[in-house]
């Protein structure tokens, strides 16, 4: 009997020791579970002005060859005003750069209000006076923004601007001079083949040419 009573009271004991230490011992914290959205981006997509980027859509008129023309003015001379015929042609080696080839101008001046004045009051020949007639120059072109705008709430058109600089070969009715043309190009594609193109130019020519502000306004056929 004393055998039985003690075998029980160590196997009380045991059980009792057993279940102090399984409540002494620390548990293990359980993995905590993301509670916010996770977004698991492609493998390549790169922020832009601090959005991830998930589709670019390239602007159209993938071809490489484009013929220009249009009209152009030069205001700003103060003895005449001179209108002119814009011809060109380009070529586009990628998305980036454009080598327009050749860009012409054929000028025809109407005098200003001043060159009567001098001719009156100062009995200076207006036709003594230089003046621009022609214009031919080969440019390079730097794409520096393109995308998409919504025309009119309705028609959703392409568009792309670009850098222009490059030599230039001025001729006046007087002399003809080498110098150099800086400017600006605005592009707004009407279909894959059509665009309308404006741009504004500064025409230097060291001679009494000098500098000469060319706006431009033209279509342009891509093929």
């Amino acid at each position: 009997m004393h055998f039985i009573f003690f075998a029980n009271l160590i196997l009380i004991l045991t059980l009792n020791s057993s279940t102090v230490e399984a409540a002494a011992a620390p548990t293990k914290a359980a993995p905590k579970t993301p509670t916010g959205p996770q977004i698991n981006l492609p493998a390549g997509v790169q922020p832009m002005d601090g959005v991830n980027i998930e589709a670019v859509e390239t602007y159209r008129n993938p071809k490489s060859r484009q013929i220009d023309f249009g009209l152009c003015v030069y205001p700003v001379d103060p003895y005449y005003n001179g209108f002119g015929i814009d011809l060109g042609y380009n070529h586009y080696f990628d998305k980036t750069y454009t080598w327009q080839v050749l860009d012409v101008n054929y000028i025809y001046s109407v005098d200003k209000d001043l060159r009567s004045q001098l001719a009156e009051k100062f009995t200076k020949n207006p036709k003594s006076i230089e003046r621009l007639t022609f214009i031919a120059s080969s440019s390079i072109q730097y794409v520096m923004a393109y995308g998409k705008f919504v025309f009119f709430k309705q028609h959703i058109r392409y568009f792309r601007s670009s850098l222009i600089g490059g030599p230039v070969y001025a001729v006046s009715n007087v002399r003809g001079t080498v110098g150099v043309n800086l400017g600006i190009r605005f592009e707004t594609f009407v279909n894959d083949d059509f665009s309308w193109v404006l741009q504004i130019r500064d025409v230097y020519a060291p001679s009494n040419i000098d500098n000469n502000l060319v706006f431009g306004l033209g279509t342009a056929y891509a093929f």
